[in-house]
């Protein structure tokens, strides 16, 4: 069972134990265990240490959510929390503030804030008085966090799933209009074939003597894969026999695939995280709302593309001439 971790901050344990086990229960009804540590240690040296409690808390956990008391003792309040997380932390985990004093919380928590950055750290900060209304507050929080982990995790599944699917109606695509400039790609796939390293010379070497080697190249997706049907749709382009407007859109897919395929891949903060042998690339949610936009555009632009030739390949028989 996966965790869902929680960084509490409140001046009293004891006041909030009863808080603690109903955020415990929301967890877990989620199908999450819950792991929850409360920090009691208030005070702006705790805060702004790098010894302190509260700050090493802050900086050393892997937390999913936030929650804090606003109203808290030695004139800490809860703005100065979320100015460390935010500022000089650069953490934007939710957070979600909450009081036994509603009335003025709102009002408190917005003016604690400096105008100009008010914005900046406000981002991703839920307020909520103590009773129902906290409960319900934490398990939306909870429920949003949780649908951000399952669109930033299955983005993976879908990239490649998708790139397999492009990748056989670019076969088809080449498949039905290949033959107006067979020539070419004859030539193309030659000079590809004399420039392969050692190992992998064996494979072009027969494919080099074929009258027309195209068909071979679309039924071996092991041994001439997607880079060999991109330099044959290339072609097709530049003899503008047809016409593709998402080009970069695919060349960034087929990047991914190999980049998701073959790297590691976490969350932190919300924000999938994938660890390259370049560094490390970060995709926020608006990041993977825009791959999902790209796959629509490309499936889009390959349909009519299939459309336009009828969905049927029209390779005059070889053999009768």
């Amino acid at each position: 069972m996966s965790k869902f971790r929680i960084l509490w901050i409140d001046d009293q344990k004891t006041k909030c134990k009863r808080d603690v086990r109903s955020v415990e229960r929301i967890i877990e009804t989620l199908g999450y265990e819950a792991d929850i540590q409360l920090i009691d240690d208030i005070s702006a040296e705790s805060l702004s240490s790098k010894n302190g409690t509260l700050n090493k808390a802050i900086r050393a956990r892997d937390v999913d959510l936030f929650i804090i008391d606003y109203n808290l003792k030695n004139d800490l309040f809860g703005g100065d929390v979320v100015e460390e997380i935010r500022w000089n932390n650069d953490i934007y985990t939710d957070i979600v503030f909450y009081s036994s004093v509603p009335a003025s919380l709102i009002d408190a928590v917005q003016k604690s804030f400096e105008s100009e950055s008010s914005m900046q750290y406000f981002d991703g900060v839920y307020i909520a008085p103590l009773g129902d209304e906290f409960t319900e507050k934490i398990r939306s929080v909870i429920v949003k966090i949780i649908k951000s982990w399952y669109n930033v995790h299955s983005i993976r599944g879908i990239v490649l799933s998708k790139a397999s699917k492009f990748e056989q109606m670019i076969s088809t695509i080449i498949n039905i209009n290949y033959y107006q400039c067979l020539d070419k790609l004859k030539n193309d796939v030659t000079e590809k074939g004399d420039n392969v390293c050692n190992n992998t010379i064996a494979k072009w070497s027969s494919l080099k003597k074929e009258s027309d080697p195209i068909p071979k190249i679309l039924n071996d997706p092991i041994n001439f894969n997607w880079k060999v049907k991109e330099m044959l749709l290339e072609r097709l382009c530049s003899e503008k026999i047809i016409s593709i407007s998402v080009w970069e859109d695919i060349k960034n897919i087929f990047s991914l695939r190999n980049n998701f395929a073959h790297n590691p891949m976490h969350l932190r903060e919300g924000v999938l995280v994938l660890s390259t042998r370049k560094g490390e690339e970060k995709f926020d949610e608006n990041d993977i709302d825009e791959i999902r936009a790209k796959l629509t555009r490309i499936e889009d632009d390959l349909q009519r593309l299939i459309d336009i030739g009828g969905g049927q390949v029209i390779i005059p028989d070889l053999h009768d001439k």
